[in-house]
């Protein structure tokens, strides 16, 4: 498994365990209305309280944790993968999911830095694939050029 961790590995962080061996799932979104003493003190304010937004997120062991690749059904018979919509086979999957029900910690994150955090991760995860489609296509030109520029056929239609 290229995730396990190495049980002979020297390890030190301030949580006291081994965060690798843990996944972090998100739950739900949830707003807390909470007193706020800085604007109880100002004069203009009709309420003292203060609304606050926040991602509810999970910490569980990664062993338990739903697989990635929950989507995907394999027939043993056939040892083919095939392609299933969340909706057909009826299963929650994630920190919902049967793999994060007990044995987890539950975090709050404010709902804007989450945004911000899941945005920055899609534009990394973006760049990552459209460097291997260009790096692919740059193979498949050069496996053409090589070919001598055979086989290629293109048409124009209206």
């Amino acid at each position: 498994d290229a995730y396990s961790f190495n049980q002979d590995a020297d390890w030190e962080n301030d949580w006291g365990f081994d965060a690798s061996q843990y996944s972090l799932s998100y739950e739900r979104c949830a707003t807390v209305k909470h007193f706020d003493v800085e604007k109880a003190a100002q004069e203009d304010v009709t309420s003292p309280f203060r609304t606050q937004h926040f991602a509810v997120l999970r910490l569980c062991p990664a062993k338990s944790c739903d697989r990635p690749d929950w989507y995907l059904e394999v027939d043993v018979e056939e040892d083919e993968a095939t392609e299933v919509e969340p909706e057909d086979n009826g299963e929650v999957y994630g920190a919902n999911g049967k793999g994060c029900s007990s044995n987890y910690a539950t975090f709050l994150l404010d709902a804007g830095k989450y945004l911000q955090l899941m945005g920055e991760f899609e534009d990394t995860q973006m760049d990552m694939y459209c460097n291997y489609c260009e790096q692919y296509m740059q193979k498949m030109y050069e496996k053409w050029v090589n070919n001598g520029g055979q086989y290629r056929h293109l048409e124009f239609e209206e």
